[in-house]
Formats: C-alpha cells, sequence, structure tokens
C-alpha cells in the first residue's frame, strides 16, 4: 500500500500520523515551517479529547505534562461569581478526565516515538492532482510523491480544502486574542481550575498549568480592537477586571505576548474528492470559545484512520469518516462560532441578561450541556448553558 501522505504537523496531522503507526499504516507527515512551531498558550482538553488521546497510547497526566481539570468558573467584569461548574463530577461519570495543558506539552507528547524520517520539514506544497493510485504532491523543491490518500491538515488557510472546494470562505469575528504566561503567585487560580471572565466587549481566561505557569487569554471585541494595539493599551482595557486580569497582562515578558485575530470558515459538508480528504482546522476550523479546537481535532484523527485501516478502498474509507464525523464537528463548530458572537455583547442590558441566566443556572444545568457536547454520537443538543466560555481550544 502508497503511504497516506499528511500535509501539516499540528494536533491533527501529527495524530493522524500516530494514530496510523498503531494501525501499522505507513505515512508522512509534511510541514511547510522548518520546525516545530510555537502555537504558544495552554488549552483545555476536554474528556472526548483526552478519550482520543488514550487511543493514541497517550496519558498526559500520568506522564506529567497535564493537570485534572477539576472545577471551571465564570465570574463578571465586576467581580462577581456567576457560576462553579464541579468539571470533577462529570469526569467521573464518563470515567475520564478533563485535563489542561501547554500546548507545546501537547505536541511533544504528539511526536514521541515519531521516526525522523516520517516527518518531513521545509515542505511547501505547490500542487495536489488524482491519480489512478490515489494522488499526489508536487512540492517547491521539486519533490513529488503518491499516496493512497493525501490528507489536508494544514489549518485554517488549508491549501488542500482551497483545491478541493475553492479559495475563501473565511468569516473573521472581529476579535483579536491576546495571550501570555506568567508565573504563579497567591492569587492566581490553584492547578484543576479554570477561570473565565465575561464582560462587555471583552473577556478573559486564566488557568494554572501546574508546572509554574498560569496563562491567559483576553479576548477584545470588534468595537475596542482598534484602540488595543500594544501591551499598554491591553492592560488599560482590563485595569479593573478581578481575579487578576491587570497583574498577567503587566507581568507578561514582552517577547512572550502574541495576538491573533479569531476567525473560522462556513461548514463544509463534505470535507472528500476521490483519495484526497481534510482533517482538524482544515475541514472544521472552530472559535476559541467552547475548547474544542483540539478535542475535535483529535477525534477526526482517530476516526480517520480507524476508517482507514478498516474500509475495503480508500473512497470508502473516506465515505465513513465523513458519514461519522462531519455533522458532529460542523455541530460543535456553529455553537462554537455562536457563543463567539454572544458571550461579550456591548449592551448594558444584554451583558446584565447573560450574567443573569449563568447565576440562575444551576451546576447539573451546565454539567448536562457539556455531557451533551462531549459525547460523540449524543441525539439532539440539549439548550447549551448560558453563553460563557468555557474554554480555550
Amino acid at each position: 500500500m502508497l503511504p497516506i501522505q499528511i500535509l501539516g504537523a499540528g494536533v491533527a496531522g501529527l495524530s493522524l500520523a500516530r494514530a496510523l503507526r498503531r494501525r501499522d499504516l505507513p505515512s508522512t507527515v509534511y510541514e511547510k515551517a522548518p520546525a516545530l512551531r510555537d502555537g504558544g498558550g495552554a488549552l483545555t482538553l476536554w474528556s472526548n479529547g483526552v478519550k482520543a488521546l488514550e487511543a493514541l497510547g497517550i496519558d498526559l497526566v500520568a506522564a506529567g505534562r497535564a493537570v485534572r481539570l477539576e472545577r471551571a468558573e465564570l465570574w463578571s467584569e465586576q467581580g462577581q461569581r456567576l457560576a462553579a461548574i464541579p468539571v470533577e463530577e462529570m469526569n467521573r461519570r464518563l470515567g475520564c478526565p478533563s485535563v489542561v495543558v501547554r500546548r507545546s506539552d501537547l505536541m511533544a507528547a504528539l511526536l514521541e516515538d515519531t521516526p525522523s524520517g516520517d516527518l518531513r520539514w521545509s515542505a511547501a506544497v505547490e500542487e495536489l492532482c488524482h491519480t489512478e493510485r490515489g494522488a499526489a504532491l508536487r512540492f517547491a523543491d521539486g519533490t513529488e510523491v503518491e499516496g493512497a490518500a493525501v490528507v489536508g491538515a494544514d489549518g485554517l488557510h488549508s491549501f488542500v480544502r482551497d483545491r478541493l472546494f475553492g479559495a475563501g470562505g473565511l468569516r473573521p469575528t472581529g476579535q483579536d486574542i491576546w495571550m501570555g504566561y506568567v508565573p504563579p503567585d497567591r492569587n492566581s487560580p490553584p492547578p484543576g481550575v479554570t477561570v473565565g471572565v465575561v464582560g462587555r466587549g471583552q473577556r478573559f481566561w486564566i488557568a494554572n498549568t501546574g508546572n509554574g505557569e498560569v496563562h491567559w487569554y483576553a479576548v477584545v471585541g470588534p468595537s475596542r480592537r482598534a484602540g488595543v494595539r500594544d501591551q499598554a493599551d491591553l492592560a488599560r482595557a482590563f485595569q479593573a477586571w478581578p481575579n487578576g486580569a491587570l497583574r498577567f497582562i503587566e507581568d507578561t515578558p514582552p517577547e512572550a505576548l502574541k495576538v491573533v485575530d479569531i476567525t473560522d470558515r462556513a461548514p463544509l459538508q463534505r470535507w472528500s474528492i476521490g483519495s484526497v480528504t481534510l482533517l482538524g482546522n482544515a475541514a472544521h476550523p472552530h472559535t476559541p470559545d467552547l475548547g474544542q479546537g483540539a478535542c475535535q481535532a483529535l477525534e477526526s484523527a482517530v476516526c480517520l484512520a480507524e476508517s482507514l485501516a478498516t474500509a475495503p478502498t480508500v473512497p470508502e474509507a473516506l465515505g465513513r469518516y465523513e458519514a461519522l464525523r462531519v455533522e458532529r464537528a460542523n455541530t460543535v463548530q456553529r455553537w462554537s462560532r455562536l457563543v463567539s458572537d454572544t458571550s461579550m455583547p456591548e449592551e448594558r442590558a444584554r451583558c446584565a441578561l447573560r450574567d443573569l441566566s449563568c447565576r440562575l443556572a444551576p451546576p447539573a444545568q451546565w454539567l448536562a450541556s457539556l455531557e451533551t457536547l462531549l459525547v460523540p454520537g449524543t441525539p439532539p443538543w440539549r439548550a447549551l448553558a448560558p453563553s460563557g466560555s468555557l474554554g480555550v481550544q
């Protein structure tokens, strides 16, 4: 069998390569960057993502790379606690933890045991074509390879997606997300607790990774982003916020501060043509509001590897993969975008209504909504708990 050719050495591409190795299926990952990119930051891996990692033989907690998430808190800009979600209770019911992990530690775990020949750096693809045996790629250095399948795991600005379904389709949210990290102090949340703060046109998220770092994210909405151009502007925007927001921003070294605009794409109803398919953000890019970007990438990678290992032909495998994953991933993507659009309104009245609904929602409602989100195959969605940031992907 020809190898599976994978474009992109992010969470999705590396997860698929590892899953294929466990099935004794050959693959090669091609990454246009010269080395592993520092994605920065920490993320919540909810139990569905952790279960996918288990299928890859990875236990982040046992390896000392992650801390179990026990509680998620939501606060108002005025310093009122709106919700305390007992995540550990849900973890016990589902039989699997949720965790907080640095993205770099997740990537290191996925890279472990990767044969050097299975990963090619500085590989910028220029051409993709279908062949009788699968599909072929040509790179900028003139290298040509053929595979039984080509998988575009090449992110939001996917070359493969553009070739299959046409360029364009980016949907900016009008929001910027700033991120950084500092050492913990007595006012930091303890390991195992994440804190989200929601306000008017802004929100903040804090997580203690348990390894000497507290990571934070600050999101600035459309009406305010023009006035937040640097670290000083950001500090002014969050100077009166609770839970140490100002301290985290001011104490972050400038070289550790990053900012990106939050963008997704409209969901696709199919991801494959012939022996070529999409994976991760190339297929279903999520806004970070539900903490599901990496989790959905992991779910898709495990599903795709299973389909390739068991279906009689590659096109049948890709059809099975789509049947199992498109509806679920697109549903989660739509809800992520909805929370992005509604969790930090500008109007005082809407903020007050959001805060009230969050305060009145009992923990059982939050947990029921989370479980519907986290358990694949759960039929129609219950109403989501009131809009608030549950985690960063």
